[in-house]
Formats: C-alpha cells, structure tokens, sequence
C-alpha cells in the first residue's frame, strides 16, 4: 500500500510520496491506465516508468482520485490539459511530489541531501545569502536555499534561471520546518515558500498569490 502524505495549505495540496514500487504495481493504482499507455511505451528504462507513474499516482491523490492528462508548455512545463487545475512536479531518488491549486500557480521542489552543494553553494548564493552561510556553515542552509529557488523557478520560469543574481532569499532561522522569503531581483516581487527538511529529503514549495492568467 503506498503511503501518501499530504498536506493542504492555502487552497493547495501537496502529496509526496516514497516510490519504492515497480512500475507494474504502480500501474494497477490507475482505473484508466490507458490515459498514460502511448507516453509510458515510449520510456525505456524502469526508473523513468517508476518517475513517470509515480508524479501522476500522486496528482491523482491530490485530485481526489480523478486521472488527468499532463500536457507540457512549449517550455516543458506540465500543464493538466483541461487546465482544471495548475500543477507542478518534483522526483529525486526514491521520492515524489505534486502541488495542485486551482487558480494560481505552483513550485514544488523535493530533493535527496547531496554533499554536492558543499563545492556549488557559490554558484546560487548571492552575496548576502552567502554571508549568511559563512557564519556557521550550515549545510541545512544550503539545503533549503537551493530547494526554495528551483520551486521559485518552477514560477517565474526564465527570468529567474540564474539563482545568484536573479533570486534572493532573506535571512531565517534553520529549523525542520518553516516559511522563508523570497525575492525576484528583476521585479521586486516577494514569494513566500514554505520547507520541510528530513533526513531523506527536501521540500520547498511556493504558492504565487497573484494569478499571473488574470
């Protein structure tokens, strides 16, 4: 039985989820599997099957047991093609996450802790956030940092691709959970963004309180 965790925030849901099934058990959660059976033919490997069935297993939970098509934005962001609702996607090894809202749009980022960010950190930091760090060279810092701009990202799109100089996040207190803020530096725009970290992962997802369609 998958073990589904969701939460409701702000007229959202997230649902996140440990993938530890084959595709072939994944498969037999779905009433309509057909919906997926051209796209899913197409992928290769098991793991992408696993991403694949996975990301909709959880949208379905987050739209209480309806099975959508996911069509992408010339841009290759995943839109439901109904536009019921807006939608965002996030996998890392062994883990899930969907964000739905019925009016706004959504970033979700999840992440494995990776010491890779230990040698990158000046790449995303600007410099205020890099001061930050260096007063005790937290790597939940660095943790949260990261996942709060890719879910930002997953907003804005390609104004704000370059996380240094175009994303700031303001300073907090590094607890297990929590809300920070962040800005887009090209329109002054601040986002508030809301992160779990575990020992397994991390969460950070965003909600845009403007609907940017209106």
């Amino acid at each position: 039985m998958i073990n589904y965790q969701v939460v409701s925030h702000k007229d959202a849901c997230i649902c996140l989820f440990e993938n530890k099934f084959s595709s072939d058990e994944l498969l037999r959660e779905f009433e309509h599997a057909g919906l997926y059976s051209h796209e899913l033919d197409n992928l290769k490997t098991e793991n992408r099957k696993k991403e694949f069935l996975g990301l909709r297993l959880a949208l379905k939970h987050c739209l209480k047991g309806k099975e959508k098509v996911i069509g992408h934005t010339q841009k290759g962001k995943p839109v439901l093609e109904d536009k019921s609702y807006n939608i965002s996607f996030s996998h890392c090894r062994g883990w899930i996450a969907v964000i739905t809202h019925p009016g706004l749009e959504v970033g979700i980022d999840i992440e494995n802790p990776t010491q890779k960010l230990n040698s990158l950190y000046k790449r995303f930091l600007c410099e205020e956030e890099l001061q930050e760090y260096l007063k005790d060279e937290n790597f939940d810092y660095l943790r949260i940092i990261w996942s709060a701009k890719e879910a930002l990202y997953k907003i804005i799109g390609d104004e704000a691709v370059n996380f240094k100089n175009q994303l700031h996040i303001l300073p907090f207190r590094v607890e297990r959970e929590g809300d920070i803020t962040g800005i887009h530096n090209p329109t002054g725009r601040t986002y508030d963004i809301h992160y779990q970290l575990t020992d397994s992962y991390t969460l950070a997802w965003c909600i845009d309180q403007k609907n940017r369609q209106q």
